[in-house]
């Protein structure tokens, strides 16, 4: 971080939390806790599979991860993860939501068409 991102930082938390955010000489410290992160797939993780994905995710926030995987069918594959405020789908149902849109942006269609409207002839 820089030094005015720094101030700014410490000004915004006010005098109370800049001691502990930050070295004497200005360098960011890093909280000690582990991270907690929510993990969803569709089967298991492999324990090397485990061990990868938590050190990535370690390096994205620069301490230790605690890791509570869950399966979650609906997202149809890939993973998905949430550290805070951080969110990182890479699930195959974004991936087809946003092929979805992609492909829906350029479509016109017709007042009135859509799904239902031509159903009372059935």
């Amino acid at each position: 971080m820089t030094t005015n991102a720094s101030a700014a930082l410490a000004d915004a938390l006010g005098p109370q939390h800049s001691d502990s955010l930050f070295a004497p000489d200005g360098t960011v410290l890093l909280e000690q806790s582990p991270q907690l992160a929510q993990v969803r797939v569709v089967v298991p993780l492999t324990q090397d599979e485990e061990t990868r994905l938590r050190a990535y995710l370690e390096r994205i926030v620069g301490r230790a991860v605690e890791m509570d995987v869950r399966t979650d069918r609906s997202i149809l594959g890939g993973v998905w993860v949430r550290m805070d405020d951080l969110v990182i789908d890479g699930t195959v149902r974004a991936r087809l939501s946003a092929l979805h849109e992609r492909l829906c942006a350029s479509c016109v269609i017709p007042q009135g068409a859509g799904p239902g409207r031509h159903r009372e002839s059935q």
